[in-house]
């Protein structure tokens, strides 16, 4: 039977390699030094090739090898492939953030909003002038999003993320303060586990992993909180503390962002309280990716940096 078609098993990257060594170099020898091979080892390859294109692809003449005619043929759609591959494939490590048109997609709780993003916009509007969205979706849906790569990094305190399916670098340790007015009965230094579990408190009431944490280590110990009111912004806290005898809870870490001013004063517990880890997460699988390298080991040192500079009101 004739042969009419090409078996995939008959032709790699490799004999291409080969056919545009040649071509290029006019000799199997000289070839054979610019891949590294054999001379007996790359005419074996050659005649792999003509085998699978049904061409001799070379014929000898006085100075060394002539192209035939399907060789001409099929030269310049070698040296696209290969060009391709290479720029493509092999060499996937290169990123240029100057000609990068594309967004930041990071996911945040509302305390990495208020605490970690504003460092991450002056820092990207100076050296990487990019749009940023951020999102809070389910768990589930990070999950999917963050392998696809349509979420490029989770940015705060995410407990979920620590397993094998994601790396992270560490960005800075909170713990938490509170907050009350400055008239307070509580008057000076900090503030006593009697007096804690004797005023009242306000709370924000989002099953953030920082409220959670704060909620388990209190309950572990059985100490009471006297919630009176429950809100769902963090933003409203100075006001409701400022007007009242409530005392708010809050990570360290959100007391700069939260505009105190003269009527409010901030206090230590005089018992241990838990501290938490925020963090810069990415997908495994993203971890080789030219563009997500780039952006972590660029965003986190600079937002170590920027948080250790931020005062503590």
């Amino acid at each position: 039977m004739k042969r009419t078609g090409l078996a995939r098993s008959d032709l790699d990257l490799n004999l291409l390699q080969v056919i545009l060594a040649i071509h290029d170099a006019g000799s199997v020898m000289e070839a054979a030094k610019q891949l590294g091979m054999s001379q007996p080892g790359l005419s074996t390859a050659l005649q792999r090739a003509r085998t699978a294109l049904g061409d001799p692809l070379f014929v000898r003449v006085a100075k060394g090898f002539e192209p035939t005619a399907r060789t001409r043929k099929i030269v310049g759609p070698i040296r696209s492939i290969l060009d391709s591959v290479n720029k493509e494939v092999i060499k996937s490590d290169d990123f240029d953030p100057k000609a990068y048109t594309g967004e930041l997609a990071l996911v945040l709780t509302d305390v990495g909003e208020a605490t970690l993003l504003p460092h991450v916009v002056n820092y990207l509007g100076a050296h990487f002038p990019t749009a940023i969205r951020t999102q809070m979706p389910a768990l589930s849906e990070l999950h999917k999003a963050m392998a696809e790569g349509t979420l490029d990094f989770a940015l705060g305190y995410f407990p979920d993320l620590h397993n094998a399916s994601y790396r992270r670098a560490e960005i800075t340790t909170t713990s938490y303060l509170c907050i009350l007015s400055s008239s307070h009965p509580i008057r000076e230094g900090g503030i006593s586990l009697a007096q804690f579990e004797r005023f009242g408190h306000v709370d924000v009431d989002l099953k953030t992993h920082s409220r959670l944490l704060l909620d388990d280590y209190l309950a572990s110990r059985g100490i009471h909180r006297r919630v009176q009111l429950r809100t769902r912004h963090f933003m409203s806290i100075p006001a409701i503390v400022a007007a009242t005898d409530l005392i708010a809870t809050v990570p360290a870490s959100v007391v700069s962002g939260l505009g105190l001013g003269a009527s409010l004063r901030i206090a230590r517990t005089d018992f241990p309280v838990p501290s938490f880890e925020s963090s810069l997460y990415w997908h495994a699988s993203m971890h080789l990716d030219p563009r997500n390298r780039w952006l972590r080991q660029m965003l986190a040192p600079q937002l170590r940096t920027a948080i250790k500079k931020t005062p503590l009101l």
